[in-house]
This record gives structure tokens, sequence and C-alpha cells, in this order.
């Protein structure tokens, strides 16, 4: 099950999951990080494909948003040193007038219309598919683990 909260979606169990696979079998953990990863990698095209239809900047800045995961986590990111001015582009300023608005901090990840520009929109674009392939990888690593 999920829980959709401020800032993230939770899977309720994943903690639990994870160190039942990791004390099966050491591998197991490193399998469901690249199967969270893979679950970020939906996300992180669809909000490619969003900042691609923004302003010239945002665009630019498509390029620098990347799928991360960690054994309990699936994350996109963006910003670079190549492309400083993405954080700028997708969230905003207050100082700098070349920015949209800042969008704040108190946004929900996923949630249309709140976040930073497009790339939000992405998320929340993709969330049933990124759900999904987490999903199908709990229950691939679940049968190779559990057999019975």
């Amino acid at each position: 099950m999920a829980k959709v909260g401020a800032g993230r979606t939770e899977i309720v169990g994943l903690r639990d999951f994870q160190r039942e696979l990791r004390a099966l079998d050491k591998k197991l953990g490193t399998e469901l990080r690249q199967g969270l990863k893979r679950a970020a990698e939906v996300g992180a095209e669809g909000a490619r494909a969003r900042a691609g239809s923004g302003n010239r900047m945002q665009a630019a800045a498509a390029a620098s948003i990347k799928a991360q995961a960690e054994q309990r986590a699936a994350k996109v990111s963006f910003g670079s040193a190549a492309l400083p001015y993405a954080v700028g582009a997708f969230m905003g300023a207050l100082a700098w007038p070349q920015f949209e608005p800042w969008v704040g901090n108190t946004w929900a990840v996923g949630q249309p219309g709140e976040g930073p520009y497009l790339v939000n929109q992405g998320l929340a674009d993709r969330m049933d598919a990124m759900l999904d392939e987490v999903g199908k990888e709990i229950d691939r690593l679940a049968s190779r683990a559990f057999p019975d």
C-alpha cells in the first residue's frame, strides 16, 4: 500500500521488506535498489518530457533531471555543475528576475500545480506507472526470496 504525503510517497512495509531481503541474501537488497531506480527513471522521463515543453531555460535544464535510488527510496533530482541555472529554472527564485517566482518549500511531490515548475507535473503524470514499477519489483523479489 502506498501513502502519499507532503514531499513523498511511502510504500508501507518497504523498510521491513528490504531488511528481510538483506537477511536472506545481500544481493537482493542491491536488486531492490536497482528496481527502485527503474521506477525513478519512469518519473524522470515524465519530468524531462514536461520540462522540454517549458521555456528555453527549462528545456535546456531538462537534461539535468536524473533518476536516483537507495535501497529504501526512489528519487528524481535536477541540477548539475554543467547546468547551474536548473534549480532556478524549476524552483524559481525570490531575488533573480530571470526566474519564475519561487515555489516555496511546502509542496507535495506529484501534486499537480505545486512544487518545481513542470517537474512535479511530470511526476504526477507518471505516479501510477512508478508505483506499478515498484510493485512489480517487490513481487519479483518476493517470489525469488520466498518461493512458496
